[in-house]
Order: C-alpha cells, then sequence, then structure tokens
C-alpha cells in the first residue's frame, strides 16, 4: 500500500507559518532542524542550500506537513491561481468552520469564500489562502 507521507511548503517565514499550522490548525512540530551540507544539497538539487524544516503533525490524524524555511539561496515566489496547473490545493477535515473562519480572517488570511453548503449539504466548505498564498481547503462533513 502507499500513502501520503507528508505535504511539503516552502515559507517565507517559518514562525509566522507555524501561528497558522500548529495553533489554529493542530499540526504541532516534531522535528525542527537546519538542513545542509552534500545529501541535502543533492537532494533538493541545489549546490550550498541551507534551509530549516519543521516537520508537523496532527496528534489525531498523524497528517504531516512539512514547512520548509530557506536560507540560502532565497525562495522564489510564484503565482498560484485556483486554476494553475499542478498541485492546487491541501484540503483539511475541519470540525467546527464557522469559529475557525472567523479567527483566521481575524488573523489576516485571504477566503475567496465564507463557508458554504455544498449542493447535497454533505459539507460545508470554504477556501483560503494562508500566508504564502496557498491554497487551503477547509471542509467540515456534516452528514
Amino acid at each position: 500500500m502507499k500513502t501520503i507521507r507528508h505535504v511539503g511548503l516552502i515559507v517565507e517565514n517559518a514562525e509566522k507559518a507555524l501561528i497558522l499550522y500548529r495553533d489554529y490548525l493542530g499540526f504541532f512540530p516534531e522535528i525542527d532542524q537546519v538542513e545542509s551540507g552534500t545529501f541535502f544539497e543533492s537532494l533538493v538539487g541545489i549546490k550550498d542550500a541551507i534551509a530549516r524544516t519543521i516537520k508537523c503533525h496532527n496528534k489525531e490524524t498523524g497528517d504531516c506537513i512539512e514547512l520548509i524555511e530557506y536560507q540560502q539561496p532565497e525562495a522564489i515566489k510564484r503565482s498560484k491561481s485556483i486554476n494553475s496547473l499542478g498541485f492546487n490545493h491541501l484540503a483539511l477535515n475541519i470540525k467546527e468552520i464557522d469559529n475557525l473562519y472567523l479567527e483566521l480572517k481575524n488573523l489576516g488570511l485571504e477566503f475567496i469564500t465564507k463557508p458554504e453548503y455544498s449542493p447535497n449539504g454533505k459539507v460545508k466548505v470554504a477556501f483560503c489562502r494562508d500566508f504564502e498564498g496557498n491554497l487551503l481547503e477547509l471542509v467540515k462533513e456534516v452528514a
């Protein structure tokens, strides 16, 4: 069987990203390290690369989000539209979406829409962008 090990997110500011992913979404750091050297350079294909990597796990599900803050070279910004090719968004199951929506709006996150019920009424969904512009789909199962 094949399973997803983790999702890696390049972030500009790991401490700021932790506010969202740890404090609001429940992904707690288990490994926080600076990676560099021959193996890391070979792995990422960038000479002299240095990055802080933080593996954050959801204690209930074991799911992992790896926050990666490059110290060298500087991270490259890219356009991330909802209809861009490639990986598009991270969908997260949320227990209480309405309160989380308000908390994340107050935190300054941009929402495409407030939480809305799907046509079949089985889920309530909202799309937002994290601090780096990555799309997050927040989903509360209701039926």
